[in-house]
């Protein structure tokens, strides 16, 4: 038996792990059907995988998008369009709440810093809620930021503080640990 047909016996199956998918390539060589695994085995025939993605992408990538200028992009933590073709985003850097036309350009900018941006939304008012979920770590502001929601106006007032900064625990006024919410139209979340 040649070397390369009995390396390809010996690899039999290759599996890829694509996203969160797990797509099993059968056996390299011989007729789909006819592969041999350890043993002696029959392995089913490889699995045929479309030539390219089935599904058109409606977005595209837009260089240079937003323009930044000297803020420096953090992970985006919440994005939703402002219903003028641009869009409201919270990111982990400063300043830490951001609107952007959909030219790219900075509109707004709310001056606020938190530990750790973790949940973003807007209320049937127009207000925003933003969830600071504080450092994970030893960082410097442990203790000092986090566990806490805030509510701005659209200007970026700040109108409403819950929890106590830098404290986690369970109470009736702080949060041992947030995690995103949208308000109901009835005005409870």
């Amino acid at each position: 038996m040649p070397q390369s047909r009995r390396i390809k016996s010996v690899l039999g199956a290759v599996v890829l792990i694509a996203g969160t998918g797990v797509v099993i390539l059968g056996q390299g060589g011989g007729q789909p059907g006819q592969g041999r695994g350890r043993g002696g085995q029959n392995l089913p025939p490889p699995i045929e995988l479309a030539a390219g993605n089935a599904m058109t992408n409606p977005y595209r990538m837009l260089e240079n998008w937003p323009h930044l200028g000297d803020i420096k992009p953090g992970a985006a933590i919440g994005i939703f369009p402002d219903g003028k073709g641009g869009v409201w985003l919270q990111h982990r850097s400063v300043p830490a709440i951001l609107h952007i036309d959909q030219s790219g350009n900075i509109v707004k900018k709310f001056d606020v810093t938190f530990s750790s941006s973790h949940g973003f939304c807007q209320d049937q008012d127009g207000n925003f809620w933003a969830a600071d979920s504080g450092p994970f770590t030893d960082a410097p502001d442990a203790g000092v930021k986090g566990n806490q929601v805030f509510k701005f106006d659209p200007n970026g007032k700040l109108l409403l503080t819950l929890g106590q900064a830098g404290v986690s625990k369970a109470g009736p006024d702080t949060f041992l640990s947030q995690s995103p919410a949208a308000p109901r139209l009835t005005g409870t979340s």
